[in-house]
This record gives structure tokens, sequence and C-alpha cells, in this order.
């Protein structure tokens, strides 16, 4: 047999029959050599894993541990080492003593341990621990190993807020539509009573009341669609310093004299891709809860800032990527908010408020409009030293606005014909009397299929039509479709109750600029009509004027 052997010699010196000589001791240690080459292995392996790993004795001494050791709880080698347990330094101690314990009476443990590092972040490990014994069966030493489960769980949090804000959008989507053409019913009645009505009447406040109340039911779907992402949004390039500006007066009626307002607006442009309607219902909602916390009074400091976020900080924040972002803080001096509490501020329908006092969708429609923009959202707060919001939004580059139409062009009606496609004999009778009221000829029809029997039997002549998008028999998008291919003059607005997000998982993706939105009041309803003619009339004297 042939084989290397590991020899270990011992030579002494002898005496041979009165002569000097050399005594050789030659000892096999071929298997021992093994199994110090497998240990070095093993505690190069130990060293170099990216788990913490902590060996005690049978007194549940620290004996060994890890390099990751050392970084995860911010301690040295020999700090810890004859130490027990309770020098980690855990956030709960009791279940460090449970560690302790369990590994003196060598059973298996399995939990999880915090630790505030000292940037005053807390991570989160998960421990397993299990007995070490010799050939008897005796106890001779214990192993915990520890991995860092901070990032998995902050994941693992952020799916199961997108799974809530999911579920209740899903609900809220559902009844949006339905509910959005009653309300459409009663915000345009209401207006046209109001307008014969003397202002005398006994029964005008009750109606003012009727619309006041539509109003609020109104602004209650619209939160919720907004924090579940499926209202259906005008994004434009936003200047947040000047939207603050504009905002100012009437941040400062809602706080109240008693709380003081400070803006600290960067110099610097601040422009981000939102709808101005939502970046105004964030800064309100979050006025009104800290007006809430302040109820003596106090402060409220808004600021802007444009910020470049690296690698490192979005490293622990999904939804960002590395990049120029505008940060936007709400900072207030009220009661702040409790562990507890914080934990669920973005949940929706969850409010400390009195009962009547608030929905419980404030923060809830805040994380939903910041996330719809790509940006991220964080609280910091403290019982007694306040709250602060804070906010990340991608930023663009600053360019010139268009001027706005006056009130008048805005308004105006016309003498089109216009026809109006709705099933909702409500909603079309409304659309039917608002437009006719404005001057324009206006026909109806119940659906698409109707619809396209009544333009044929016009033989086109007609203007431009009204309809909604999700109707049986025939919808609007392939009513449109269709009317387009022989009447390509025809204009198409379409008005709608369902959200972007519903109308594209139904497979009916519509253009935002030809979208008017279900409520809409009676100036919203013929200044679109009247903004769509009105350019169809300017493409056509364009087109004329050209020459052959």
């Amino acid at each position: 047999e042939k084989r290397t052997l590991d020899v270990w010699l011992t030579v002494n010196p002898a005496d041979y029959d009165g002569r000097a000589a050399a005594l050789l001791i030659a000892r096999d240690v071929t298997e021992r050599r093994r199994v110090e080459a497998e240990r070095a292995r093993l505690a190069l392996a130990l060293e170099q894993a990216t788990d913490a790993v902590i060996i005690t004795n049978t007194d549940a001494r620290i004996s060994y541990v890890n390099m990751a050791f050392e970084k995860f709880w911010e301690r040295r080698q020999s700090d810890v080492l004859g130490q027990p347990l309770t020098v980690l330094g855990a956030e709960d101690p009791e279940i460090v003593f449970d560690m302790q314990k369990t590994a003196m009476m060598g059973r298996p443990w399995r939990g999880r341990l915090r630790h505030r590092r000292r940037d005053g972040r807390t991570v989160i490990c998960d421990t397993t621990g299990n007995p070490m014994r010799d050939e008897k069966g005796d106890l001779v030493a214990y192993v915990f190993v520890q991995r860092d489960i901070t990032r998995e769980l902050e994941l693992q949090e952020e799916y199961f807020q997108a799974q809530k804000m999911e579920s209740v959008g899903r609900l809220a989507g559902g009844i949006a539509h339905d509910f959005n053409n009653i309300m459409t019913a009663i915000l345009g009645f209401g207006a046209m009573i109001l307008e014969k009505m003397e202002s005398d009447n006994e029964l005008r406040h009750a109606v003012e009341q009727i619309v006041t109340a539509a109003e609020r039911a109104t602004n209650l779907t619209r939160q919720l669609l907004a924090f579940s992402r499926r209202g259906v949004a005008q994004v434009r390039r936003l200047d947040l310093n000047s939207a603050l500006r504009e905002m100012e007066g009437l941040l400062r009626r809602t706080l109240g004299e008693d709380i003081e307002l400070a803006l600290r607006l960067d110099p610097a442009d601040c422009c981000v891709m939102a709808d101005p309607g939502m970046i105004q219902q964030i800064v309100m909602n979050l006025a009104v809860n800290a007006r809430d916390a302040m109820p003596r009074g106090g402060r409220l400091v808004i600021s802007t800032r444009a910020v470049s976020l690296d690698d490192e900080f979005c490293r622990t924040r999904v939804k960002l990527r590395p990049g120029n972002y505008v940060h936007f803080t709400c900072s207030d001096a009220g009661c702040g908010m409790s562990p507890d509490v914080l934990a669920r501020a973005f949940d929706p329908f969850f409010t400390t408020k009195p009962p009547g006092t608030g929905s419980g969708l404030g923060l809830s429609t805040v994380y939903g409009i910041v996330d719809r923009c790509g940006g991220h959202v964080e609280i910091e707060s403290e019982i007694a030293r306040g709250t602060t919001v804070h906010i990340w939004l991608p930023m663009v580059e600053a360019v010139g606005e268009a001027a706005a139409p006056t009130a008048e062009e805005e308004t105006r009606g016309g003498s089109e014909i216009v026809l109006v496609v709705e099933d909702e004999s409500m909603v079309r009778d409304l659309a039917v009397r608002v437009l006719s009221s404005a001057g324009y000829a206006v026909l109806s029809a119940a659906d698409g299929r109707e619809a396209l029997e009544l333009v044929e039997k016009l033989e086109g002549r007609v203007d431009l039509v009204l309809s909604d998008v999700v109707m049986p028999v025939m919808g609007g998008l392939e009513m449109a479709e269709s009317l387009q291919e022989k009447y390509p003059h025809i204009k198409v607005l379409y008005m709608t109750g369902f959200s972007d997000r519903d109308l594209t998982e139904r497979g009916r993706r519509v253009p935002g600029e030809r979208i008017l939105l279900k409520p809409f009041t009676r100036d919203a309803l013929t200044r679109r009509v009247r903004e769509i003619l009105e350019t169809a009339k300017k493409a056509r004297t364009h087109t004329e004027a050209e020459p052959s």
C-alpha cells in the first residue's frame, strides 16, 4: 500500500552497548493533522459566516464569537469572552435570561432579539440555539446562531401594508362607480335647484345642506381611492414650493390663530410630477393631524429641500432609487405617538381621535398618494415631543407653465351638436339639462349601440360625444372606436366614476386628457366640453389655412 503519512519524530540521545546512539520514536499523526485541518477550515468558515455565532460553556458564559457577531452587536470579542449572555445588552432582557437558562439546561432554543445600534436604528436577529454534547451525551458547550432579519421584516411589513391597501382599494373601486353616479346626480340637480331658487326661500338652506353633504361624501370617496392608489390622477409638473405658498392662507385658516405656521422652502426649484389636488390633500391631511395634536396651540414647520439620495440611504427604503428628490417635511410640537400607535399609523380607518371626529384615512391617504408618485414616506414621533412626517418625491426639471384659461373662457357654452351616452338615467338627464341650458343641441342614448344607430340616422352630423366608459350592451371605448372609423371628425369625451386602475384592470385604458371624473359640477362639464370643441375648431382652421 502506497500512501503518504504525517509522522511526528522524537529524537533522544541513548547509550547502546557503551556507545553513543540516538533513540528515534516515530508516531503516525496523519489522522490528527486531518482533524486539525478540518477544525481550521471550520474556524475559518465560522469567521467568514454572515450569521453571528456565539459559543458558551456549560455555565452559559461566552467562550467564542465570530466576526459577524462583532459587526451586529458592535462589541469586540475581547469585551465579551467569559461574560454571561446578558452582556449583549439586548432590548429584551427577559428573552436573554431565558436564553441563558435554556443553555445551562442543554435544551434547544429559538427566538428573536432586538438591539438598538449606536446610530439609533433598531435591528432584529432570529436566534437558534443548540447544545453540543460529547460521546457520552454530556453537555460540553452551547452554540447560538443569529441572523439579521431586520430588512426581511421591513420588506414583509411593506408587503402586508400593500396587501391591506389593495384589499380596501378593491372594495373602494367596486363601489366608486355607482356611488359617484349617485353623487353626480345629487350635486348637479342640487346646484340647478339653488340656481332657480330665490335667496329668501325657506327651503334654500335645506338644499344647501344636501349639496354640502354630497360634497363631503364625494371627498370621502376620493380619499378612499387616493390611499388605495385607484383614483384618476391628473399628473403634471408641479413646483412644490409654489404650491405651498399658494396654500399658505388656507393652511393658516385651517390651523387657527393659536398655531404658528412656518414655511421653510428651499430657494432652489423643487419640481415633482404629481396631481396638484393630491399634493394639496397630502398637505391638508398632515396640517389637520398636526392641529389636532396641538389642542393648546404650538408650532407647525413645513419645509422642502432638494436632496440627492445615495445607495446606502435607498437600501432600506424599497420604493426609492438613488437620484434627486424633494425632501418634504411636516413637523409639529404636539402630543406625539406611542410605538404601538406609530406602527398602525398608515392603517386604513385606524384613528386615535374620538368617535365621529376622524375617518382614519388621513395618513393612509398620504401613504397612497406618495407611493403612487414613486416616493417614500416615514414618520418619526415621540410622546410629548411631537411628530415629523418625512416625504421624498422624485424631482424633475422645472419648465415654464402655459397660461390658464379665464373663468369666462372656461364656462361659456356653444351651439354645436352633442350626443350624451350614459346608462344611468339620472346622470344622463343631468348632462342633457346642463348642456341644453348652455346652448348646445343635445341628443342622448342609453348605451354604445344605441348611440351608433343615432349617429347613423344623423349621417354623422354630431360634433362631440360625451360618453360613459363602462356600460351594458356596448361600452364607450368600443363605441368610440367604431364611430371614429367612419366619422373621424367627431370628438369624444369620456366620463367615468371608475378609477384609472380599475379601468386598466378591465382592459379599458382611457387617455387622461379625455376624462371627466364623476361626480362633476355643471361648470366642470361645460368647461371640458367647450375645451374639446375649441381645440377641434382651431385644428380645422389651421388645416384649412394650409396651402394645398
